[in-house]
Formats: structure tokens, sequence, C-alpha cells
């Protein structure tokens, strides 16, 4: 947000290690450009699917030239389908056999990801909170058995000398096929990275399923020689292959499966090259089975590893209940938080230490005295805060929070705050509202404090006064605060105990004063919108909303029932985006564009696939070219493994940007570096365009989210992010010459607008 990108004394998270980087595959898997953003019959096809039109990419995929066909395939991937609903898949089975390979190879990719859609899976790293990423969304990891589309794939297969078609029917493999699929997959001659992705897929599902009720034999035993079968892909001579390979071990949680391979994990960490992501996933799925037989393997690790992923894989596994009480594990873990040279690695022997079925009273005792000193940095620190605060005592978090105050580091104190936040004595409420003033003006301090009161007026607290005092207080907050602290205004006025108080005319006035000062309006109106419908039984439309809607921002909302549908079928709970294609806006950027991302932890590029996900780069370098990723956090993830941030008007995920998108899905794998755009679908006032990156391969994203772009240059900034760290500014580039990336590249001549301004 404006204003949170953070004062000049602030003490930044450094580059972890510029000589180091992720190895990351080449953007070589996408689909071939059809020229979609400048041939107008494949916009119209693009726009047609945007506006769900199925009858007409059923035509266009029956009749017509060929790049054309191919697009109306594609493009039937991404279209909701009604349950039961036939004619799609008819049409994409009889496209299997069409004699343009660009539409064969459309429509395998189509009929692999509608079988997939809605089938569900494995929590993420990042499921669990509300609007954001996996939280409202089926993931297909593993896709759903589908026999007639499997055995059309089969025959298709067979017969298929097109390289790119038969990767393509590979992969769709992976989501509708059974075990009986598995020894054709296994065939050296066919798409070995794809093929190898595919089994990893099936035998997750098959894992999940168990053995079928009155099946003859147990299935445990063939699993588990088809695991076995992956197992020797580890160490394979293709990087992808090797992927995937890494990637089934590391979401597979059954110890029947992972034990048998544990030699092959073992022989994969120590001889693959140190910046391979399928060593690091092999060493986190070894970490699982950590026992008191490799604790030296562990510990050397831990020590001398030459990258930091290896080392945080290697702490992960130390803080396992079968390793973390041993002899000098806590201290080796001391060690790590203290000296190593990746904050990152410290940052999770932080957690490490703190994990365990309880907490010993000696390491409570060091973290306090952790927390004192001054001689390290405080990204360090943070990971005590909220233990120290809720087994100890909230006072010396609050000298930490006062010190970071005094340094000028409102942001580190942010972190303080909410750590006491969490506590629910009254004394607390008296103590946020001292930082407050102690911080106030510094926008991370009044977020935090925000954030922090948001709720706790269920905790007696001065009584009749004391509720007078926070309505005062979130009322000036939506009147001059940032968007995220005016949005927190919002949140907290919304709730009943304020009803006697009529928060809706606060709301409103406070809004118009925010609009007298030329400050931004749109997304706090939408927030109240979203905010106070939620407690109504009569039609909002009905109520204040005219007021809201028409007087201060007649495009924040989206039209009253009298006036119409919403300008996009099955949107009207948001603002749908302009059903046009965006190609003026995509045109100038040429096919590959660079997104560059500079945060506290250093610079990384991304080449931007406009070709396949054209709504979703086009909402993205909208946002970029506003300033509106400037100054966000990475406000959820697991550091190295996915990080999601960029949400602008929260800063939390949940922020309600107005953008209201179908979910596109697209050809290129969630392999390691890749960017993706998570957006719920249909979502009220669009929750949020949030960021993700996937830092090692998560091919359960694939068909869930739209993969936008991978990293060309700064990978190895992405191992070492943190929830401390931020994006401090975003440019999009028309090229990354030499994948060169210069320190402050936004800000060089030329390269701080994007090419469409």
């Amino acid at each position: 947000m404006a204003g949170c990108a953070g004062d000049e004394a602030v003490d930044p998270v450094p580059l972890q290690d510029p000589t180091w980087e992720l190895a990351v595959p080449a953007m070589d898997e996408v689909r071939p450009s059809d020229d979609l953003l400048s041939d107008p019959a494949l916009q119209a096809l693009e726009e047609a699917a945007e506006a769900g039109e199925i009858p007409r990419l059923l035509d266009a995929l029956a009749a017509g030239p060929d790049p054309e066909r191919a697009r109306a395939a594609f493009s039937l991937a991404s279209v909701p389908m009604a349950s039961g609903d036939t004619a799609v898949e008819g049409a994409l089975l009889q496209a299997l056999t069409d004699p343009a390979a660009a539409v064969r190879r459309d429509a395998a990719f189509a009929l692999g990801r509608l079988a997939g859609r809605g089938s569900g899976g494995r929590e993420g790293d990042l499921r669990g909170v509300d609007g954001g990423i996996v939280t409202h969304i089926g993931v297909p990891l593993v896709g759903q058995r589908r026999p007639e589309v499997e055995r059309a794939l089969v025959a298709a297969l067979a017969v298929e000398e097109d390289e790119r078609v038969r990767e393509a029917v590979v992969g769709a493999l992976g989501f509708v096929a059974g075990e009986e699929a598995l020894p054709i997959l296994d065939d050296h001659e066919v798409a070995r990275e794809a093929a190898s992705v595919a089994m990893a897929r099936i035998l997750l599902r098959l894992v999940g399923e168990g053995t079928p009720e009155g099946a003859p034999e147990p299935l445990a035993p063939r699993l588990a020689e088809w695991a076995d079968r992956l197992a020797h892909r580890l160490t394979d001579e293709d990087a992808g292959v090797r992927a995937a390979a890494a990637w089934f071990f590391w979401s597979v949680q059954d110890e029947a499966l992972l034990a048998p391979a544990s030699h092959r994990l073992r022989d994969a960490v120590q001889s693959l090259p140190p910046d391979d992501p399928a060593r690091i996933q092999a060493a986190e799925a070894l970490g699982r089975m950590a026992g008191a037989e490799e604790l030296p393997f562990w510990m050397d690790l831990a020590s001398r590893a030459e990258t930091p992923s290896l080392r945080m894989a290697a702490v992960r596994a130390l803080g396992r209940p079968t390793l973390l009480e041993r002899e000098g594990v806590r201290d080796l873990l001391w060690e790590r938080v203290e000296a190593d040279p990746s904050d990152a690695v410290a940052h999770e022997a932080a957690r490490a230490l703190l994990g365990g079925f309880r907490i010993p009273a000696t390491t409570l005792a060091r973290a306090m005295d952790f927390l004192e000193r001054s001689d390290v940095k405080w990204v360090r620190q943070t990971p005590f805060l909220v233990p120290v605060a809720m087994l100890r005592s909230p006072e010396p978090i609050s000298v930490w929070t006062r010190n970071r105050l005094a340094a000028s580091q409102g942001e580190a104190a942010a972190w303080g705050i909410e750590a006491l936040g969490l506590l629910a004595d009254p004394p607390i409420t008296t103590e946020l509202f001292s930082l407050f003033h102690e911080g106030e003006g510094d926008p991370w301090v009044t977020l935090a404090v925000s954030r922090a009161l948001n709720g706790r007026w269920e905790r007696l607290w001065e009584g009749p006064e004391g509720l007078e005092r926070y309505r005062s207080f979130f009322e000036e907050q939506v009147r001059t605060g940032e968007v995220p602290t005016a949005v927190q205004g919002v949140r907290a006025l919304a709730h009943p105990i304020f009803a006697g108080m009529d928060p809706e005319e606060t709301v409103l006035e406070a809004l118009r004063d925010r609009r007298r000062q030329g400050r931004s309006i749109r997304p706090v109106i939408r927030e109240a919108w979203a905010a106070f419908s939620n407690r109504r039984e009569a039609p909002f439309f009905e109520d204040w909303e005219g007021l809201a809607f028409r007087e201060l921002d007649p495009g924040a909302l989206p039209p009253a029932p009298w006036e119409g549908p919403a300008a996009v079928p099955g949107r009207e709970g948001g603002v749908a985006e302009p059903a046009a294609f965006p190609g003026e806006l995509l045109r100038p950027l040429g096919p590959r564009p660079i997104l560059v991302l500079e945060t506290t932890g250093g610079a990384v590029a991304f080449q931007l696939l406009p070709e396949e996900a054209p709504r979703g780069v086009a909402a993205l370098v909208r946002r970029v070219e506003r300033g509106e990723l400037d100054g966000t956090p990475w406000h959820r993830g697991t550091p190295g493994r996915v990080m999601q941030g960029g949400d602008g008007i929260a800063h939390d995920g949940t922020g309600r940007d107005g953008i209201l998108l179908r979910g596109e899905s697209t050809t290129a794998a969630f392999s390691a570096g890749t960017l993706g755009v998570a957006w719920e679908v249909g979502a009220p006032l669009g929750r949020g365009l949030n960021l993700f990156v996937a830092i090692l391969p998560e091919f359960g994203f694939d068909g869930g989210y739209a993969a936008i772009g991978r990293a060309v240059a700064g990978a190895g900034v992405l191992a070492g992010l943190l929830p401390t760290d931020r994006i401090e500014r975003a440019c999009i580039l028309p090229t990354l010459a030499g994948n060169d990336l210069s320190p402050g590249a936004c800000a060089d001549e030329g390269f701080n607008e994007s090419p469409s301004s």
C-alpha cells in the first residue's frame, strides 16, 4: 500500500546468498504461440470463453481454421460446465482424432483438466485461511477416474506420432487414468517427464482411495512396486523426471511407501546438484522419516549443506519429536538461529526449537534473552514473540516492541503488536492503545494495532466508555487510514456489538470525508458493502447502499437488480472485468513480457504468459501499473516451499479488489519457480487477485490455478523469502536482456513503467 514501503531505518532482509540460484526449468512445455494477441478471431473465442458461451466454442471446434479450432478446445478447459454435461466431453473425445495436431493436443489437454476439476485434493501449505489460495477451490491434485476418457486417450497415444500431442495425452492420463495405465506411462518411449508426473498423480489418488471394497487382493503391495519405480527416477539424468519423482515422495504421507525408498532418497540428497529442486524435496521427504539412527546425517546437513534450502530441510527434520530432544540437537538449532548466513534457515531453526510436545523452560528462557539482544536482526527474533508472550510474560514483548519503535522500525514493531494482540487480558488493550500513540503515523504500526483491537471488545475493558473509544478509533481509521487500515476499521464497525451506534452512517460519513481528502475509497466501499450486507435481512440495495454506490463511487459495486445483470453471466456478486479481450493492454507487452518484483530479499524476474492466461496477466499488469503491489507483504506461506502476497487492499489475502475472473487453465506446470495467480472464483466483490510462487514443484496446483509465469532471474531469492518480507516495487519490462537483473531494475530509466503506459 502507498505509504507502507517502510522506513529507511528498517532492517531489511538481505539477499540471502547472491551466488546461489535455484535451478528453474525453462518455459518449454507451454503451447506454441497461436497469435492470440494479434488475431481477432482467436480473441473472439477467448471472449466467448470468458462469457461462458459453450455452444459458440463447440461450433468453432467443429469447423474453421486449425488455429481457431485448437483455441476453442483449449478454452473449453476453463469454462464452467453444468453437472452431467456430456456435449463438451464428446466433442473433445472426437477431436482426439482430428487431422490437425494442434487440435488433438489442446483437446487432450482440456479432457484432463475437465476431469480433474472439482475433485479436491491434499491440503496445501496455504490452505485454511479465508480468501486465499486453496481455501475454496478444489485443487485437482490427483484428478478423478474417467474410464471412457482413459480408453480414448490410451487409444490415441498408441497411434500418435507428434511429440507435443503425446505429451498432452500423457499429461491428461494423469488426471483421468487408473492403475491399468501405469505400465503404459512407465514405457520409456513415452514423454518421460509428463509420464512421471502422471504416474505420481495416479499413485497419489490410489493411495487416497485405498483398496476398493471386494477387491481380490490388497492394493498396497502393488502401489509399493510402482512407488519403487518412481524412486529409481530420483537420480534420473532428466531434471524434469527427477522433479516429478521427488514431488511424489514429498507429497505422499504413507510411510509404507516412503520407507522402502529411503535409501534412494538419501542417494538423491547426497548426489544431485546443489541447486536441484529434486534434491531439496527429497531431503524434505526423507526428513519426515528421520529417526535416531540418522541423527548424525541431519546434524551434518544442517551445519554444512551448501545451500540454504537444504539446511532448511535439515533443521525441519531435526525439529521432529524423534530427534528434537536428542543430545546436541537444540544447541545446534540455536547455533543456526544465531549464526546461519541465511535468515530463512534461522527462521526455520527457531520454529523447530518451538515444536515438539512442549517447549522446555530452558528454551523459553533463552528465547527471552535472545529478544533482548540488539546485535541480531529483528527478523530472526520474530518466531519467539508469540511463545514468550503466551507462555511467559507479555512484558518482554512490550519492551521489544518499544525498542523497535525507538529505532524507527515500525514494520518490526508490528510483529510485536500482533503477538500482544493474541492475549486476552484487559490491560493488553490499554497497552495496544499506548503503542498506537507512540508509533502514530507509522502505517505498519497503525495497521497492526487495528488488527489487534478488532474483536477485543468482547474482552471486558472500561465498560461503555471503552466501547465508544473503540468506535472512535475505528471511525478515524476509516476516515484517514491507509486502505488496509480503513478496511480493518470497516470490518470492526460492522460487528453487531456496534449495532446501536448507527455504524452504517458512521462509515458513510467517514467515507465522505475520505473522498474530500482525496484518499482511495473504492476498496473501502466494497468492504463496507460486504460487511454490512451480511447482517441484513432486507436486500442491501434497498438500504443505504444507494448513497454509498451512487453518491460516492458509481463504479465500486455491481448493478442493482433493477439495473440489469452484471456484465458477465454468473458474476452477479461482483464487478466483472471487461468482457472484451484486453488486447490494447497486452499487445505492446509482446508474447513474453517480464514481471520484476523488487523485494526486501532481493529482486526476481518472471517471464509472463499472456497467451495462456490473458485475463490473469492483464489484471496483474493493471495492478502493477497502478502501483498496487508496491509495499505489499508476503502474507502467507511456508518459506522455501510456497509464498503468497500482493494483497494491496487488506495485506492478508482477504482484500476485495473487485476483480472477478474465470479460472484460466494453463498448460504450464507448477514446476520450481512458477508464478501463479490466486483468486476466489465467484467471490463477492472479487476477493483478491493475489500472487503466489511455487518455489519447489507443486504439480498439485496444475489445473486449479493459472500458472502465469516462471522465474528467469533471481530464483535463489525465492527460497529465502520470509513472512517478514515484502514486495517493495513491481514493474513490467518488455524483455530482460541476457537474464541480467541488476539492483533497482524497476527504477532504471525506461523500466519504471509498463510499456503500455
